[in-house]
C-alpha cells in the first residue's frame, strides 16, 4: 500500500508540471547561415526548408546562453530579414516576406536632436494609434505592404511599409524637425486620401496618394480641385475652373516652371497633365506668395519628380476615350534619370460611346438649325519628357518638354423632313477646322549651397498656337463665316533665392524676367456683310523683383509677409503688390486664417459674348496695352476658421475680391450697332464652407459656397452692375466614400442654382438689312436649378507575388439618373418664321467609363 501512494505521488508529480522549454546556448563567430540552421536542427528537433539562394552565403554572429527556440527564430529574422513561418511543432519554412504576410512590429520614435516624441501620431489603413511617454509604438496583425505614415507636429511626416520594421529590436525611427513649418498641414486628407490643406490656407494634392472621388475612374488633377469649396465649372469642363468668382483665364498654371495657355482635351473635357508621373499640385486660391505673378485669381504649381530613379518603373492603361503609358528609366545609377509619358485617344479611329455621348454635347447647339454630324474626326495627344542630373550632392539639373495638341474636322449637314440629310443643291452645310496647340521646355538649376543657403535658376519657353475656321455651304457656295488665330509666344526666366534666417525663420527672393508675344486675328461675316474684325500683334517685357519673409517661431503662429514689385516695360507702368498671410491657433483644434493680396495680370482672353454659344472656340488671348486692354488689377481679403478633433473636419472661408480692368468684346448684346469693346470691374464676395467625419472604412463630406459676382462695365446695362456671365450663387457637394478590402467605391451629388442669362425680347433690322437680336437688360434671369449624382468604384489587385506589378479596374457614371440640366441659353432669329428662338446647351447625359491599369 505505502509503494502504491509513493508511486502515484511521483505519478501526479510528473503530469502537474509539463516538461520545460528546451534550451541552448550557443556561440557563433562568422558562421555559415547553413551550418547554424543544422545545429539549430538537431539541438531543438526541428526541420527547416527553404530556397538555397535566400540562405547562401550568409554570415552569422550570435553568443547567447540558455535560449528558447523562438529567441533564435526573432533573431535570425532580425538579422537576415528573411520570413520564418511554423508551419507546425517540426516544420519550419525560411522565404523572403510577402507583402500579404500579417506581421507584428514595434519601433521608437525620436526626433533628429533625439528628443522622444510622445503623442506622436501613426497612421494606417483608416485606423491609427500615439506613442506612449517612451515614444514606443507596437502595432500587431497588419500585412507587410501596409503604408504607415508618422506624424508630429513640426516635424517633416514619415512614410514607411511595415515589412521595413519587420524585426524583433523595435528599432529607433527618426523625425526630421522643419526647419520652416510654414506649410505643415493642418487637415489631413480634405475631402480625401491625397488632398491636404497647409497652414498658409493652400492645397496640396499627391496624385499617387489620391483616393477615389465620384465620376472619375483615375485620377484627374482639375477635375479633383472642381470638388474643392469655391471652385466649380459651370459648363461641366474639366478645365473650365472659376474660382471665387475668377475666370479661367485668370488662373496661372504652371508646369514645372512652363506657363501653359491650352490646358484641356475634347475642349476641356479632360485635363492634359498626366498623374502617374505628377509628384504634387500647389492649388492656392489666397494669400499668394510674391513669388507668383501674372494672375488674378488661383494659381495651379503643377510639379513632377525630382528625384533620381533607382529602379525601372512603369505603367499604362486606357479608357473608352484613350490610352497613356509613363516609364520612370534610371540611366546612370544615382546620377541621370528620364521620365516620360504619353496619350492620345482613339477617338479617330474608333468611338465610343462614352466619346459620342461627351462630344454630343460638346458640338449640341453650335448652330441653331435641325442639324446632324456627318463627319467628326477628332484626336488629342500629349506628352511630356523630363531628365535629371545630379551633379553631387545637393546640386542637380533638370529639364523639362511638354506638347498639348487637339485636332478636329467637324462636319454639319442639314436635315430634311424626313430627318435624313439633305442631298440637293439646296442643302445648307457646315464645316469647323480647329487646331490648337501647347508646347514648353524648361530647364532648372538647384543647388543648395549651405544648410542656409540655397538658388534656383529656371528657364523657359512656351508656345501656344490656336487656328480655327467655319464654313457655310449654301446653294453649292462656299462661305468663310468665322475665323481666328491666336500665338502666345512667352520666354522668361527667374533667379529665386532662399535663406534661412534662423531655425524658425526663412527669406525668399528673386528676379523674374518674361517676355510675351501676342498675335490675334478674328472675322466674322452675316451673308456678304462683315459683321466686326479685328488683329493684333503686341509684344511685353516684365521685370519683377520679389522678397517674402516666412516665421513660425510660435508653433501655434504663422507668418507670410511678401512684396512684388512689377515693371512692365512697354506700358512704362509699375506696380507694387503686397501679400500677406497670417495663422494662429486660437486653441488646440481650432485655428484662425486672415490674409490679404494685391495682384496684376496683363494677359487675358477675349470674350466673345454672342459668338459664345454659336461657335466651338470663343476666347482669344491678348496681351495689355495703354488703350483697348488695361492691366486687370485685383485685391483680395480673406477671413477662415479651420476646427480638427479626431475624425471631424470643419473648415470656413470668407473672402471679399475686387477685379479692375476686365474687357468684354460686345457683338450686338444691347446695341446692333456697338461692336466695341468694354471696360469694367467686378465685385465678389463669398463664404466657403466645408465639414467632414471619417469613420473606420467610411467617410462623408459636405461642402457649399455662397459666392456673389456682380460686374459693372462702361457703357454696358446703362452703366448699372449686373451678375457675371457664370455667377453661381449657391453650390453644395455632398460625398459618400467607402473602403473594403481591395474595392473603393464613391457617390457624389451636386446641387447648385441656375447660371444668370440675358432674355432676348426684340429683333431690329439695320440698314444693311441684317437683323439683329435686342435684350432688355443683361443677365437678368436664371436658369433651372442644376442637380446631378456621381458614382464611381474601383478594384485594386496583384497580378504578381513575386514582383511588385499592380493593376487596377474601374468604372465611372455621370449623371447616374440622366438629369437633363441646362447649362445655358442663348437665342437665334428663325429665318422661316422671323421670330426669335430659344438654344439651350444641355448638360452631360449619363455617361459610363472604364478604365484598366497596370503599374510596375
Amino acid at each position: 500500500m505505502r509503494i502504491r501512494l509513493i508511486y502515484f505521488f511521483f505519478l501526479f508529480t510528473f503530469t502537474a508540471y509539463p516538461q520545460q522549454e528546451k534550451l541552448t546556448s550557443v556561440n557563433f563567430k562568422n558562421k555559415a547561415f547553413t551550418e547554424v540552421l543544422a545545429y539549430l536542427e538537431k539541438a531543438f528537433n526541428v526541420h527547416f526548408s527553404f530556397q538555397s539562394n535566400d540562405v547562401a552565403n550568409r554570415k552569422i554572429n550570435l553568443s547567447v546562453k540558455d535560449k528558447p527556440l523562438s529567441f533564435f527564430l526573432n533573431s535570425l529574422q532580425t538579422e537576415t530579414s528573411l520570413f520564418f513561418e511554423v508551419l507546425s511543432d517540426k516544420f519550419i519554412a525560411i522565404r523572403h516576406i510577402n507583402d500579404n504576410d500579417v506581421i507584428t512590429i514595434c519601433g521608437i520614435l525620436k526626433s533628429d536632436t533625439n528628443q522622444i516624441l510622445l503623442g506622436a501620431s501613426i497612421l494606417y489603413l483608416n485606423t491609427g494609434l500615439v506613442t506612449d511617454e517612451n515614444g514606443a509604438f507596437k502595432i500587431q496583425s497588419v500585412k507587410a505592404n501596409t503604408l504607415i505614415s508618422f506624424q508630429f507636429l513640426g516635424y517633416i511626416s514619415k512614410y514607411v511599409e511595415a515589412k521595413q520594421l519587420f524585426n524583433n529590436n523595435c528599432d529607433t525611427l527618426i523625425l526630421k524637425e522643419e526647419r520652416i513649418q510654414i506649410e505643415t498641414i493642418i487637415i489631413k486628407n480634405y475631402l480625401t486620401n491625397g488632398i491636404d490643406k497647409t497652414k498658409m490656407g493652400s492645397f496640396v494634392i499627391v496624385p499617387k496618394k489620391l483616393g477615389i472621388l465620384a465620376g472619375l475612374t483615375e485620377p484627374d488633377l482639375f477635375q479633383s480641385i472642381q470638388l474643392l469649396p469655391g471652385v466649380n465649372s459651370p459648363n461641366e469642363t474639366a478645365t473650365g475652373l472659376h474660382v471665387r468668382g475668377g475666370t479661367p483665364d485668370q488662373n496661372v498654371i504652371l508646369w514645372d516652371g512652363i506657363k501653359i495657355y491650352h490646358s484641356g482635351h475634347l475642349f476641356g473635357a479632360i485635363s492634359p497633365f498626366n498623374p502617374y508621373i505628377t509628384e504634387q499640385i500647389n492649388f492656392i486660391n489666397k494669400g499668394t506668395d510674391a513669388k507668383f505673378g501674372d494672375g488674378v485669381s488661383s494659381v495651379l504649381n503643377i510639379k513632377t519628380n525630382d528625384s533620381i530613379q533607382s529602379k525601372l518603373s512603369g505603367g499604362f492603361g486606357m479608357n473608352l476615350i484613350s490610352a497613356d503609358a509613363y516609364i520612370k528609366i534610371p540611366i546612370i545609377k544615382d546620377k541621370f534619370s528620364l521620365l516620360a509619358s504619353g496619350r492620345r485617344s482613339f477617338t479617330d479611329i474608333y468611338q465610343s460611346k462614352a466619346y459620342h455621348e461627351t462630344s454630343e454635347i460638346i458640338f449640341k447647339n453650335t448652330q441653331p438649325n435641325s442639324i446632324l454630324s456627318t463627319d467628326n474626326n477628332f484626336f488629342f495627344v500629349d506628352y511630356n519628357v523630363k531628365g535629371i542630373l545630379k551633379l553631387k550632392n545637393d546640386h542637380y539639373i533638370s529639364f523639362s518638354n511638354l506638347l498639348i495638341e487637339n485636332k478636329l474636322d467637324f462636319g454639319l449637314k442639314e436635315l430634311d423632313d424626313n430627318g435624313a440629310p439633305e442631298t440637293d443643291e439646296n442643302s445648307l452645310d457646315f464645316k469647323d477646322l480647329l487646331e490648337t496647340d501647347n508646347r514648353g521646355y524648361a530647364i532648372n538649376w538647384d543647388k543648395k549651397w549651405s544648410p542656409n543657403f540655397k538658388h534656383q535658376i529656371n528657364a523657359y519657353y512656351s508656345d501656344y498656337y490656336m487656328l480655327y475656321n467655319k464654313f457655310k455651304t449654301e446653294h453649292d457656295v462656299k462661305v468663310l463665316t468665322f475665323a481666328k488665330k491666336n500665338t502666345v509666344k512667352d520666354f522668361g526666366f527667374e533667379l529665386n533665392t532662399s535663406i534661412q534666417v534662423n531655425k524658425y525663420s526663412s527669406l525668399q527672393s528673386g528676379y523674374q524676367f518674361s517676355n510675351k508675344n501676342v498675335t490675334y486675328f478674328f472675322l466674322s461675316t452675316d451673308s456678304d456683310q462683315t459683321k466686326f474684325e479685328g488683329s493684333n500683334i503686341s509684344n511685353l517685357n516684365s521685370h519683377a523683383l520679389y522678397t517674402t519673409f516666412q516665421s513660425n517661431k510660435n508653433r501655434n503662429y504663422n507668418l507670410n509677409a511678401g512684396l512684388r514689385f512689377s515693371y512692365y516695360q512697354n506700358l512704362s507702368k509699375v506696380y507694387l503688390e503686397p501679400r500677406f498671410n497670417i495663422g494662429k491657433y486660437l486653441n488646440k483644434n481650432l485655428r484662425l486664417n486672415f490674409t490679404g493680396e494685391f495682384k496684376t495680370q496683363t494677359l487675358s482672353q477675349i470674350d466673345q459674348t454672342i459668338e459664345s454659344g454659336l461657335s466651338l472656340e470663343n476666347k482669344l488671348w491678348s496681351v495689355a496695352n495703354n488703350s483697348t486692354f488695361p492691366i486687370i488689377r485685383a485685391t483680395q481679403y480673406t477671413l477662415g476658421f479651420s476646427y480638427v478633433k479626431q475624425h471631424l473636419q470643419i473648415d470656413i472661408d470668407t473672402y471679399y475680391k475686387h477685379i479692375k480692368g476686365l474687357i468684354t468684346l460686345n457683338t450686338g448684346f444691347s446695341d446692333v450697332f456697338d461692336n466695341d469693346i468694354h471696360h469694367g470691374a467686378s465685385h465678389i464676395k463669398g463664404i466657403d464652407f466645408y465639414i467632414k467625419h471619417d469613420f473606420k472604412n467610411y467617410a462623408t463630406w459636405l461642402s457649399y459656397t455662397f459666392d456673389d459676382t456682380q460686374n459693372k462695365f462702361l457703357d454696358l446695362n446703362e452703366n448699372h452692375a449686373f451678375p457675371g456671365n457664370s455667377n453661381i450663387k449657391h453650390n453644395l457637394y455632398w460625398s459618400h466614400t467607402y473602403n473594403w478590402k481591395k474595392f473603393d467605391m464613391a457617390l457624389g451629388w451636386r446641387w447648385h442654382t441656375g447660371k444668370p442669362y440675358s432674355k432676348a425680347t426684340d429683333i431690329i433690322t439695320n440698314e444693311h438689312g441684317t437683323k439683329s437680336l435686342v435684350t432688355n437688360g443683361i443677365n437678368n434671369f436664371k436658369l433651372p436649378d442644376y442637380n446631378r449624382l456621381d458614382f464611381s468604384a474601383s478594384y485594386h489587385f496583384d497580378l504578381s507575388k513575386i514582383k511588385p506589378i499592380k493593376a487596377k479596374i474601374g468604372i465611372s457614371y455621370l449623371n447616374i439618373f440622366k438629369k437633363e440640366n441646362v447649362l445655358s441659353r442663348d437665342y437665334y432669329i428663325n429665318q422661316t418664321s422671323n421670330l426669335i428662338n430659344s438654344a439651350d446647351k444641355a448638360s452631360l447625359e449619363r455617361i459610363a467609363n472604364l478604365v484598366f491599369r497596370i503599374d510596375f
